[in-house]
């Protein structure tokens, strides 16, 4: 799965601490001066939103229902200064308006590979 496959969901969990389901998107592309990863990833995030207000997430993960929902893209390359800039934004504005939980960073695992942190 990744970024530019729009009709998938790359990888769904629960945490259950939190009761909340987690909608993760796997994001491999490096970044561009044209923002064409930008509009990708901007796409992406879209399809999620429609996939949690059609009601689609509970036939995909019926015990999901009742649970809070973020959204989370694991990155593989830092983003750039602009990238941070929206990413902030569509923060901010996806909790104010839908009350979607939307956070980005690394895989835990491996980091950025063009990052010495």
């Amino acid at each position: 799965m990744s970024v530019e496959q729009l009709e998938k969901v790359d990888l769904m969990s629960i945490d259950k601490e939190s009761e909340t389901l987690v909608l993760t998107i796997l994001d491999a592309l490096e970044w561009d001066e044209e923002d064409v990863h930008l509009f990708t990833l901007q796409s992406k995030v879209n399809a999620y939103l429609e996939f949690i207000r059609t009601g689609e997430v509970y036939k995909a993960e019926p015990d999901a229902k009742g649970m809070r929902m973020a959204i989370e893209v694991m990155f593989k390359h830092k983003p750039h200064a602009a990238a941070e800039a929206f990413l902030a934004k569509v923060e901010t504005m996806l909790y104010e308006q839908t009350r979607v939980k939307f956070s980005y960073g690394p895989n835990p695992a491996t980091g950025y590979v063009d990052s010495d942190g």
